[in-house]
């Protein structure tokens, strides 16, 4: 995590949104907030959405991504990279499973470029769309 706190403005930034701030996610050990940095003349703006677990089970969660686009999941990106999120709408819920005590960092580039990729050569497969949040 020191890595990606180096290398991401947003996970320096102070401000925060959490998205899970209910008594019942809490006692599941489940944590969701949103950093974001905003661009400069050197650099893109980044929106970030960290899920934490601390219960024993994995965990599949809703979360509504703020912004439409592409999201990549950067903790294990160079060793086990999770397929990417793509989000039609914005404000579009999509489930992300979190492994058990473990976590997940979801990365949204501002770019000019094509859905905001850092580099195509290291994005997995997308995974299968789902179209709605269950009831």
């Amino acid at each position: 995590m020191g890595e990606l706190r180096r290398k991401h403005r947003a996970l320096r930034s102070r401000g925060y949104f959490h998205y899970f701030n209910n008594p019942d996610d809490l006692r599941h050990g489940l944590i969701a907030y949103r950093r974001e940095a905003p661009a400069t003349a050197a650099q893109a703006a980044e929106s970030m959405i960290i899920l934490l677990n601390f219960s024993d089970l994995e965990t599949e969660v809703w979360i509504p991504f703020p912004t439409a686009g592409t999201w990549i999941e950067q903790i294990d990106l160079d060793n086990d990279p999770k397929p990417p999120i793509h989000v039609a709408d914005d404000g579009q819920w999509r489930p992300v499973r979190i492994p058990s005590n473990y976590g997940g960092v979801y990365l949204k580039l501002h770019l000019p470029g094509p859905e905001g990729y850092p580099t195509a050569a290291r994005l997995p497969s997308p995974s299968p769309p789902i179209s709605s949040r269950p009831g």
